[in-house]
């Protein structure tokens, strides 16, 4: 039962149940400190049902507690899950700018070789022609 459905089962039995009977002030909403504040004085007055008042009440602060500590868990868990994102995203960033360096330098090499290449290959075709003309005279 939700903390709501908890709370406002104490909240009404007071309401209808007790306020009639009792000279202590009606609680203003259905928290579980109101409705604390209202059986401590019907506590006071030595009140007949007050037992089933305080065993709701219990039942409405045991979901409110219940319902406080989900919160933090959860709030705990978003901020670990915030974290772990930053992370990653570090970790993305980082390993594409390796990327990205290594792969202008790799470009770079590329591009010289390929010059370097390209000069050696107009001299050595020469070289194969001119060789090919000494073997065929000899």
């Amino acid at each position: 039962m939700s903390v709501v459905a908890q709370c406002s089962d104490a909240y009404e039995f007071i309401k209808n149940d007790l306020v009639a009977s009792l000279a202590c002030p009606t609680p203003t909403d259905a928290s579980a400190v109101a409705i604390q504040q209202y059986i401590d004085c019907a506590n006071a007055s030595q009140h007949s049902r007050i037992v089933e008042a305080m065993e709701l009440h219990a039942k409405c602060n045991n979901a409110t507690l219940l319902y406080g500590k989900a919160g933090s868990e959860c709030r705990d868990a978003r901020r670990n899950i915030l974290r772990t994102q930053c992370e990653l995203n570090q970790f993305i960033t980082t390993a594409c700018d390796i990327y990205t360096a290594c792969y202008s330098t790799e470009t770079s090499r590329y591009t010289v070789a390929k010059a370097k290449v390209k000069a050696a290959e107009t001299g050595r075709k020469r070289e194969a022609i001119a060789y090919t003309k000494i073997r065929c005279l000899l």
